[in-house]
C-alpha cells in the first residue's frame, strides 16, 4: 500500500515538474538533472575562463561530499540540501510524521530548515495522499453531523405551570 502511494505521489510531482517548466530555473530535480547540475558545478570550478552560465552555477550551487556521496547544496552562510524527486516522499513523510501530522505550514517550516527545493505545493500534494490525515479529516466531518434534530413544539416555550 505504501509503495502505491509513493508511486502516485512521484507521478504527481513529475507531472507538476513538467507542467511548471522544463527550464534550468525549475527547482525540482530529476536524478539525471541533479547529476548534470553537479557535473556543471564541477566543470565551472575547474574552468579558468568562465561563461555566464558557469558563473550562475557557481553563484547558486556548491557541492558537499558526505560519506563519499556528492550532495548539491545552496550556497550561503547556512547550507541547504537540494533533493531529487525520488527523495521527496521519504523526506516529507519523515518530517510530517515527526510533527504529528501537522498541516502544510508546520511541515513546510520543518523541511525548510534543511532543504532548499521543497515547496508548499509539493507538501500539499503529499498531505492530500496521507492516509492518517485523510482519516482524521473524515472523523471530524462526521462528528459535526446532526443525526436527529429536535422536533419539539415545547422547546422554546415558557412553562407557566
Amino acid at each position: 500500500m505504501e509503495n502505491s502511494i509513493e508511486k502516485k505521489f512521484n507521478d504527481e510531482i513529475i507531472k507538476l515538474c513538467d507542467d511548471n517548466n522544463k527550464s534550468s530555473n525549475n527547482s525540482l530535480f530529476t536524478r539525471e538533472r541533479y547529476r548534470e547540475t553537479i557535473g556543471n558545478v564541477k566543470k565551472a570550478k575547474l574552468s579558468s575562463k568562465k561563461t555566464a552560465l558557469q558563473r550562475y552555477f557557481l553563484r547558486q550551487y556548491d557541492i558537499l561530499s558526505v560519506a563519499g556521496i556528492e550532495k548539491l547544496i545552496r550556497k550561503g552562510d547556512i547550507f541547504f540540501y537540494y533533493c531529487t524527486v525520488d527523495e521527496l516522499y521519504p523526506l516529507i513523510r519523515t518530517a510530517h510524521s515527526g510533527i504529528g501530522h501537522g498541516g502544510i505550514h508546520k511541515t513546510y517550516k520543518e523541511l525548510i530548515k534543511q532543504f532548499a527545493n521543497i515547496s508548499r505545493e509539493i507538501i500539499r500534494i503529499f498531505i492530500q495522499m496521507c492516509e492518517q490525515c485523510i482519516l482524521r479529516k473524515s472523523r471530524t466531518a462526521t462528528t459535526k453531523l446532526v443525526v436527529r434534530p429536535i422536533t419539539s413544539t415545547d422547546f422554546n416555550s415558557q412553562s407557566f405551570a
